[in-house]
């Protein structure tokens, strides 16, 4: 059953981890960075972790972070397209606000700069979340530049660790309001 809170903004985060969990099953299970046939099966995975940390990021800044904020963001604002970069000044607020930091080695992380860093490099990889979607734009060209190479294995291990600050994240932030929203679904043991 989906929307069962009957307001979508709660379950943006649920869907975060959903993505972030579909990732991370494919490519523990994928040939990544194996050779030209396995090239083109990253692009699901890679696109899987992008729209894991994109709404991650927009669940963080419109959910329980939106509490820490001075203005409320406008939620049509967050919203209205798929750029990381854009989200980054707010969530920053958000974990300052939250007096957040890296306490443990988050794949390398050891600071909000960091996981900032990686989050530009993935937006300057594929600032409108479209080319590892689509082989060409809309106006018919790649999505890509030619001959464009990257390690997908790295990439995944960067971007669990993203994920995995995020997680952290949301629950501080469950907790910091005296609340942990129990869907039933997912057991958080589990998972991390």
């Amino acid at each position: 059953m989906l929307n069962w809170h009957d307001d979508p903004v709660p379950e943006v985060l649920f869907y975060a981890r959903a993505y972030w969990r579909a990732a991370k099953t494919l490519a523990e299970h994928m040939p990544l960075d194996c050779g030209p046939q396995s090239d083109f099966d990253a692009s699901p995975v890679i696109f899987l972790y992008r729209h894991a940390a994109e709404l991650y990021m927009k669940g963080l800044i419109l959910g329980p972070g939106k509490k820490l904020l001075p203005d409320p963001p406008n939620e049509k604002e967050v919203c209205k397209d798929h750029s990381i970069r854009r989200l980054l000044p707010t969530l920053r607020e958000v974990l300052i606000a939250l007096d957040w930091t890296v306490d443990s080695d988050f794949g390398g992380f050891k600071s909000i700069n960091d996981i900032e860093a990686a989050l530009k490099d993935l937006d300057e990889l594929d600032p409108v979340s479209f080319a590892f979607r689509y082989p060409i734009t809309k106006d018919m060209r790649s999505s890509v530049p030619n001959q464009f190479q990257f390690s997908a294995a790295a990439f995944c291990k960067e971007m669990d660790a993203v994920c995995e600050a995020f997680e952290c994240v949301r629950t501080g932030l469950y907790h910091k309001w005296g609340y942990m929203p129990q869907s039933g679904l997912i057991d958080d043991r589990e998972f991390l």
